[in-house]
């Protein structure tokens, strides 16, 4: 008790230190941010929606982007964390610990999301429902994120089966400047974070090279009733990156590895307790040509690897994913044509308990594109996909897009039709069914940016989406099984940002799905607000994320603790020096007692996976 004790008051001396001295001196500083607030840069632009880029304020889709700014200011564990505050996201989490392998996450109320770095697909075969999650979860290098694009809609025409809930592109920064950066990190819950990362150019600037280490620690933590949960975790990340432009920069060769490590101990109150390790491996490579100003091509290589070792199970989980892709761009008046050519092989050498020791499955397509210009106002955009899978067969994924710009509106609507291959797991793991059939369907979904003034940008969206033969977890008999008939997923979100003054921002998000009947654990409702201020040398940010009348099955006691309910972070930044940096960081502010996944199905009343209650985390950054 008083190693407890001892501990909160070091914790609350820490944050003090912190705060208290920023909050004074960001009171000194009324010096404007040098730059505006992430949240309003509209004219920024993209490449998710169509491969190629656009301003965000003219694309045709519904698009969120996670800058690098908000990225730095919330100090995000992993990319799985900062989607978390993404309108119509639904992160599901078997706690903070052990979990990476079965933890998922939603899109448009769907786990089937493509996953790029750069554009480059990294989804490994699907381990669970969610395809692409565990990879989220185990991204790690927050720091060398340029942006997060997150794709809302289905876009198989440009992205292949998964893509039925969207798609999220995590863009890279380019290498400007040499420098060495060091952070660390200490907080409750045993949990601390340390990491070296270093960056520089050859002489003519055509060389760079990035390389990054980083190893954080989690223990024990108490969740919002005060139970203590005993989970331990170790993790590492490796990361190198090089890149060589030739030709005057026509050529640009990128070649990265990634490698992240997990080594852990975990399971629920009413388990004995488990050991596993995990460890995920990317190598990428990347060449992009430039012919003329008319004309570009894109070639990738990447190989994926999954090795889930379940100590205490005595059992072990083997996966790899070969992409190679190759895209070519040609403008012709005003037309701008993309074809693209994509082979995906998905093996799993080990599959826990599985009827076969191993399976593979290979999809090979190709895809057309036509975006046209007709004038100032309209454009459109078409594409058709033909996929070939080794196991479902052929299939084609038609789109069509309209997009109307009138003064400070944008309009949009859209028509994409999608086809979803079971994964390996769902067809051959013990709660699989060999039985499964391909599910397919069409998304249609209108859309408006309105841009009021410099202050103040709304958007708004509307989706529909029709499915024959959905995959989904059946809680009744333990497996996996198609939907009957035709079903229908629709929802709408609004967003809208408002600059107070060039010190104060805000945003407020509203995002309402109706799911098929079965379909589980996701909220009908949700919100998103955000209260941010920035000065020069002091930044602070406020965020609540509310989930709504939360989907569960019907069972005699209730399936979560409850069905509704808030979540609020805090996080503030101050720079002492250009190159020194202190934050603090609160999260669960008011220690609220939730959980996003239950076994009260299968075991007993108030079997829950409760996440964590509130924790607070300092940190430092040094640059030089």
């Amino acid at each position: 008790m008083k190693k407890k004790t001892l501990r909160k008051i070091i914790l609350t001396s820490a944050a003090s230190s912190i705060f208290i001295p920023s909050v004074v001196a960001a009171a000194a500083n009324t010096k404007p941010p040098a730059v505006s607030s992430p949240q309003f840069n509209l004219s920024e632009e993209i490449i998710t929606a169509t491969k190629t880029p656009q301003k965000l304020s003219q694309v045709n889709a519904d698009v969120t982007v996670i800058t690098k700014k908000q990225i730095e200011q919330h100090h995000y564990k992993n990319v799985f964390d900062a989607l978390s505050d993404v309108p119509g996201i639904t992160i599901k989490k078997y706690g903070p610990i052990g979990y990476e392998a079965t933890n998922s996450l939603c899109l448009n109320g769907s786990p089937n999301i493509v996953v790029l770095v750069n554009g480059v697909k990294q989804n490994p075969p699907g381990l669970t429902g969610c395809t692409g999650a565990q990879i989220l979860s185990m991204y790690n290098d927050m720091g060398n994120i340029e942006r997060i694009e997150i794709l809302h809609g289905s876009a198989s025409t440009l992205y292949g089966a998964d893509a039925e809930g969207g798609v999220i592109n995590i863009i890279t920064k380019k290498f400007k400047n040499p420098a060495t950066i060091i952070k660390g990190s200490y907080g409750n819950f045993n949990t601390a974070k340390y990491s070296f990362e270093t960056q520089g150019l050859s002489s003519d600037q055509n060389l760079s090279y990035r390389f990054f280490y980083q190893g954080d620690k989690q223990g024990n933590y108490r969740d919002g009733k005060g139970i203590t949960w005993s989970p331990h975790q170790h993790d590492s990340t490796i990361s190198i990156a090089l890149n060589q432009k030739l030709n005057g920069g026509l050529d640009d060769l990128n070649f990265s590895f990634n490698q992240t490590k997990y080594i852990s101990k975990y399971g629920a109150l009413w388990e004995t307790g488990k050991f596993a390790d995990f460890t995920q491996k990317n190598y990428t490579f990347r060449w992009q040509h430039e012919f003329d100003a008319t004309s570009s091509n894109q070639l990738s290589f990447s190989k994926n690897y999954l090795e889930n070792n379940f100590i205490s199970e005595n059992t072990d989980l083997t996966v790899s994913n070969l992409n190679f892709s190759d895209q070519f761009n040609k403008k012709i008046g005003k037309h701008l044509l993309s074809f693209g050519f994509e082979h995906n092989e998905d093996n799993a050498d080990k599959i826990p308990y599985a009827v076969i020791n191993s399976a593979s499955s290979i999809t090979s397509a190709l895809y057309l594109q036509d975006q046209y210009q007709a004038n100032n106002n309209f454009s459109f955009t078409s594409g058709i996909r033909y996929t070939n899978n080794t196991i479902f067969g052929k299939h084609y994924s038609p789109s069509f897009t309209i997009g109307y710009t009138q003064g400070k509106a944008h309009l949009y609507s859209s028509y994409t039709g999608y086809y979803l291959v079971p994964t390996l797991y769902q067809l051959y793991a013990p709660s699989g069914n060999v039985n499964l059939k391909a599910e397919s369907g069409n998304t249609k979904s209108l859309g408006m940016i309105y841009k009021f003034d410099n202050k103040n940008n709304l958007t708004a969206n509307y989706f529909v989406r029709h499915s024959k033969h959905i995959i989904n977890y059946n809680y009744s008999t333990s497996h996996y099984a198609n939907l009957p008939g035709e079903n229908i997923t629709s929802g709408w979100n609004m967003n809208f940002n408002h600059r107070f003054d060039s010190f104060w921002s805000s945003n407020v998000s509203y995002t309402h799905t109706s799911f098929p009947n079965g379909i589980e654990y996701l909220p009908s409702s949700q919100y998103n607000i955000g209260l941010n201020y920035q000065n020069r040398s002091f930044e602070a940010n406020l965020t609540g994320s509310g989930y709504i009348d939360i989907a569960t099955p019907h069972l005699s006691t209730p399936a979560l603790p409850t069905n509704t309910y808030w979540l609020w972070n805090f996080n503030a930044n101050y720079k002492l020096t250009s190159n020194k940096s202190i934050y603090l960081s609160i999260n669960n502010i008011f220690d609220k007692y939730y959980a996003n996944c239950s076994n009260v199905a299968w075991g007993s009343p108030e079997q829950w996976w409760t996440n964590p209650g509130r924790s607070i985390i300092v940190g430092f950054k040094y640059q030089f």
